[in-house]
Parts: C-alpha cells; structure tokens; sequence
C-alpha cells in the first residue's frame, strides 16, 4: 500500500506554497518527479515572489515614494536571472 501524499495546487498561502516546493524537492531526490517538470515549478516560484516584490515595491512607492529608489530596484529584479 502506497501512502505517499499526492501533491494539491490548491495553493493559498505562503506557507502552501513553501511546503509544496519542499515535497518537490523530495520528489525529485526519489525520482518521482522529473527535472523538467521540477525546472517548471521552480520557475513558476520565482514568478510569483517576483510578483510579490513588485506588490510590496507598488505598495512602498505609494506610501514612501521619496524614500526607495524604485528604478533602481525594478532594474534589480528585471537584470536576475530565472
């Protein structure tokens, strides 16, 4: 009897989602889930705190805009790589 918990894309927190990256990583070390498929989901990762940085920036711009350099930190996120 297989009791290995099935991955759910019922993602609602951060924390979901923290926890989904972990099991993937597991799965990958158990050779149940495919590079391909891990490279996806990581950068499906990497888009959504992308996505998050640029809200927090927006939310910091309009609160604090004489404070933070925003070209600066957009020029950031836009020169990583993913």
């Amino acid at each position: 009897m297989n009791n290995t918990q099935q991955p759910t894309y019922d993602l609602k927190t951060d924390a979901d989602l923290s926890k989904f990256l972990l099991g993937a990583i597991r799965d990958v070390r158990k050779n149940e889930l495919d590079v391909e498929k891990a490279t996806v989901i990581s950068q499906l990762a990497d888009k959504y705190t992308k996505n998050e940085i640029m809200r927090c920036l927006k939310a910091k711009m309009l609160h604090k805009a004489d404070e933070l350099d925003v070209t600066a930190e957009i020029n950031k996120q836009l020169m990583q790589r993913t």
